[in-house]
């Protein structure tokens, strides 16, 4: 199972949220683990408060620690999710 999903942004790009969980996962093992938002990546070696570094794999500056992504917010609950799509599916909702 992905622990990541796509989201639109506000400019209409296409990037990567990835799951609350697994942020949370990576910081309670003390993990160095940086996920990248363009190409939905995992990179070791990633400070937990590292911002728009250069992703190894794509070469965008879009490769956070997981402290940072889960402080910034970018993140989705995948606790959530059936809540948040029955909400959208009538309408309470946009995105």
């Amino acid at each position: 199972m992905k622990h990541y999903k796509p989201y639109l942004t506000k400019a209409g790009r296409l990037l990567n949220k990835p799951a609350a969980g697994w942020l949370t996962m990576i910081i309670n093992q003390g993990s160095d683990t940086g996920f990248c938002l363009a190409c939905a990546e995992d990179t070791d070696g990633i400070e937990p408060d590292a911002g728009a570094c250069l992703c190894p794999q794509c070469g965008e500056a879009k490769l956070y620690g997981a402290e940072e992504l889960l402080l910034m917010g970018l993140y989705f609950d995948e606790d959530l999710e059936p809540e948040i799509t029955a909400a959208r599916n009538a309408g309470y909702i946009r995105g």
